[in-house]
């Protein structure tokens, strides 16, 4: 079991580029400062999780303190053994010689029936270290594990002390489900009860971006997009053999929300492919509408030989990204739009604007973050464009290389 001591306790804070794919807290971080689960040798606590979006984990948060009673650990173990150990919240009592604390420790675990699968990454928190300020503790991740959205993972806090009873606050938010252990984590037992309060904080990285294309029926907008080799490549080049491959899925909306074309792209290390918004992505659309403006979302996911990297098809990816097949990827995918914009004079109201005084500008697509229900609405959208659009909606194939002004 590798552990990552936590010697600093930060401020409750997202990192630079974290996104919040699992939260039972409030508004403005509230939770339940009147009700705890107890954590010693009599009792740990477990409750499970389902990232929103796929992300490398950054930060753990979680309200914490600590209490200590004469003889509160056998009478906390009868009490549990008729029910989940929900209480109310005990006094501190300190005039009480203590002996020697254990530590708190909390584990991530892979995905299981019950909280003993895999570790991920564990943190060890001191008695101090519990009590310090602020109540909510931030536990800052060192080995970054990627966490699959729809993936339900565990989150685990023991210790080995009977003087000493750290405190996890319950949610405020309706939030359900604890696993409880009465014999040191050899069996677990699962209650309906009010979950324990926590959020989960991860880097998206570049698994899902947007950008908007405005004024089609002026100019054409240009999408280039990069594999940046995150997920690997070649180390002889890629006469060598198939390694870092990724799969641009590219799904095209027209402004009222409906999905009107969708294709994917093979992008190997290194490699760059574009695409022409106005010939792949709205020149054949399932509803024959070739509208003026579009929303274009981008999916990177693995290729068809999973999370392997190796495979070199993308063939029916877009209906499929995030399946076990196509494996969504938190980074690789780097891509540019051009949109032309209309300008704000010269030209009356009502005439033909000369596409030499529309400018264009290029910027990098949006970082977002991906719900678990968008990703099963564009996706099964996309599947129904294939299997049932007789050939409309299915845009046209990426084309080596970039694209710019004085390439259309």
């Amino acid at each position: 079991m590798r552990l990552t001591t936590i010697g600093l306790i930060l401020a409750l804070s997202a990192p630079v580029w974290s996104d919040v794919i699992y939260t039972n807290l409030g508004p403005g971080d509230t939770y339940d400062t009147g009700s705890v689960y107890y954590v010693d040798k009599y009792g740990y606590v477990a409750t499970s999780f389902v990232p929103s979006t796929t992300g490398n984990l950054t930060s753990i948060s979680l309200p914490l303190d600590e209490t200590v009673s004469e003889g509160e650990g056998f009478a906390k173990t009868f009490r549990r053994a008729l029910g989940p150990s929900r209480m109310s919240r005990p006094s501190h009592t300190p005039n009480f010689k203590l002996q020697a604390a254990g530590d708190l420790v909390i584990t991530l675990r892979a995905p299981g029936p019950d909280p003993t699968g895999t570790i991920l990454e564990t943190w060890v928190l001191t008695q101090a270290q519990a009590t310090a300020p602020p109540p909510i503790k931030v536990l800052t991740s060192v080995l970054h594990p990627t966490l699959q959205a729809g993936t339900a993972y565990w989150l685990r806090l023991d210790s080995d002390t009977s003087s000493v009873s750290y405190l996890w606050f319950l949610n405020s938010t309706g939030s359900l489900g604890v696993a409880l252990s009465f014999d040191q984590g050899a069996t677990w037992n699962g209650f309906p009860d009010a979950s324990p309060a926590f959020q989960v904080n991860a880097d998206i990285g570049t698994t899902f971006q947007v950008r908007y294309f405005a004024n089609l029926n002026i100019g054409d907008s240009l999408i280039n997009i990069v594999n940046t080799g995150a997920n690997g490549a070649s180390l002889n080049g890629p006469g060598f053999g198939p390694v870092g491959n990724i799969c641009a899925n590219v799904y095209a909306f027209s402004p009222d929300e409906q999905l009107v074309s969708c294709c994917s792209c093979l992008v190997t290390p290194n490699g760059l492919v574009s695409l022409s918004v106005h010939d792949d992505l709205r020149s054949n659309t399932l509803t024959g509408v070739a509208p003026n403006s579009m929303v274009v979302k981008l999916l990177a996911t693995a290729t068809g030989a999973g999370p392997a990297f190796t495979g070199s098809t993308c063939a029916g990816s877009a209906a499929a990204a995030g399946t076990a097949a196509f494996p969504l990827v938190v980074a690789g995918a780097a891509a540019w739009g051009t949109t032309t914009h209309t300008p704000a004079f010269f030209v009356p109201p009502g005439q033909p604007i000369p596409l030499l005084q529309a400018p264009i500008t290029e910027t990098p697509f949006t970082r977002s973050t991906l719900s678990a229900g968008e990703r099963a609405s564009i996706v099964n959208r996309c599947a129904n464009i294939i299997g049932n659009g007789s050939g409309y909606g299915i845009c046209g194939a990426c084309s080596p290389g970039g694209r710019s002004a004085s390439r259309q």
